[in-house]
């Protein structure tokens, strides 16, 4: 690791950066069919001595000889611009959105801009788009503000930067066609500024550590004394399927993604009141993330886990089919590739009790049970001698109440079971209740 101590970092994708400190942010336009200094004055430039300042830099001797494909040179706080917006597309759970202190209400459609700021609860997830097609996601318990969201009216440049104080953030960035678009993440140790990729920024201020992953596109880390002063190094490229762990120490060295874990018994129906998922361990890993979403790209999330365990545990959800998202986790903090897999959530749980009574002579076995399941079911009973599994003493299908009685049955072991059937469509999701087992004496 190469160490710098108490350096800021800085992350610049693409050839467009932030500007080095003391100097000044040029923007370029290219002159059209039409075009004259007066036109251009009028419509996209600001500040008294504007056009002065423009004709000195690009050295135009006359107003008149402006050429078509002619590229100016313009200072970009001479250039006028507006806000633009990003727009809630999907959130769930506890999303808080703000401006300068006043709530702002959170539903799906709602847009914000310059100075919004968003939080995410435990099991809180948000994701905006942006008017490029652009989406940011933020999971539970992150902290985020848009520092900037601002259109350029003269070159047609968008600026998007957006301050990570605590928590995650997954950007999918458009490919930006204009030379002067940015995209910007600033954290307290990080500055990532991207061209049009997919990247993952996290920053737990508790530890002051920053990490950034890449999943397409690349990412070029410098190191400063602060976000805006000169980098101290050359910048290390970080490639897609790499990662880079961020500390006040310095700046790692670029780390392959650990691959995604693999389900176990993929296709299971999740029945119980708990779903539950198990992963196949990999040596490396030292912890596994789990997120359970309405779409593939997981987008639209409603719940995660972060577990050292490889048996992952959620909370009941609404039946239907939903994806997974799997992640390892490595030493350094750093989350690897995801893999996402759909599932059905059906619940449909049988629990059975047994009982017996004497009437007249005979001995009856009282079987009860009940369920909750996500719509109607018929039951199966079976029960059977020990080591008589496939010729069962009873086995009644299609039962639609919750009890059954036997009379008289011979010494022995028994064993037995119900099962529950429910429909759902076509398809026939069964559920068993644990096996019990009880022992008939030999009367004396």
């Amino acid at each position: 690791m190469r160490r710098w101590p108490g350096l800021a970092i800085a992350l610049v994708a693409g050839a467009h950066g932030a500007a080095k400190a003391g100097e000044t942010t040029m923007d370029h336009y290219t002159v059209r069919a039409g075009d004259t200094l007066a036109m251009l004055e009028r419509t996209g430039l600001a500040g008294h001595g504007a056009l002065a300042r423009v004709v000195r830099i690009n050295h135009i001797r006359s107003p008149r000889l402006l050429q078509i494909g002619q590229v100016l040179r313009i200072p970009r706080d001479l250039l006028r611009d507006e806000g633009t917006w990003a727009t809630v597309e999907t959130f769930s759970g506890p999303v808080a959105l703000s401006l300068r202190g006043q709530p702002l209400p959170t539903r799906t459609g709602v847009t914000i801009g310059e100075g919004a700021h968003i939080q995410t609860g435990r099991n809180g997830f948000v994701t905006l788009r942006l008017r490029d097609a652009s989406a940011v996601s933020l999971p539970s318990q992150s902290d985020v503000t848009i520092a900037r969201l601002r259109h350029v009216l003269l070159t047609g440049a968008v600026e998007r930067e957006f301050t990570l104080a605590d928590g995650r953030a997954h950007m999918t960035v458009t490919p930006m066609t204009l030379p002067d678009s940015t995209f910007r993440v600033v954290t307290p140790l990080s500055v990532s500024a991207v061209r049009g990729t997919d990247f993952r920024v996290d920053y737990a201020a508790a530890d002051q550590t920053a990490v950034t992953a890449v999943e397409e596109g690349r990412v070029a880390v410098d190191a400063l004394h602060t976000a805006t002063q000169a980098p101290l190094a050359q910048p290390s490229l970080v490639s897609a399927g790499l990662g880079l762990a961020i500390s006040p120490h310095g700046v790692g060295e670029p780390t392959k993604l650990l691959p995604p874990p693999v389900l176990e018994d993929v296709g299971r129906v999740q029945t119980a009141a708990q779903l539950g998922f198990r992963v196949t361990t990999t040596s490396a890993a030292t912890a596994y993330r789990a997120q359970i979403s309405r779409d593939a790209g997981a987008l639209d999330v409603i719940a995660e886990t972060r577990q050292t365990s490889p048996d992952l545990a959620f909370a009941s959800i609404p039946p239907g089919t939903w994806f997974l998202r799997l992640a390892s986790i490595d030493p350094q903090g750093i989350e690897g590739a995801a893999e996402s897999y759909t599932f059905d959530r059906y619940r449909n749980e049988v629990h059975g009790t047994m009982g017996q009574a004497t009437q007249r002579r005979h001995h009856i076995y009282q079987f009860k049970w009940s369920g909750v399941a996500d719509g109607p079911v018929r039951y199966r009973f079976r029960l059977w001698r020990e080591g008589q599994d496939t010729t069962p003493t009873v086995d009644e299908i299609g039962l639609h109440g919750n009890a059954l009685d036997v009379r008289d049955l011979a010494p022995g072991k028994y064993h037995w079971q119900i099962a529950s059937i429910l429909l759902v469509g076509h398809r026939v999701i069964e559920s068993r209740s644990p096996e019990q087992s009880f022992q008939i004496a030999q009367p004396r």
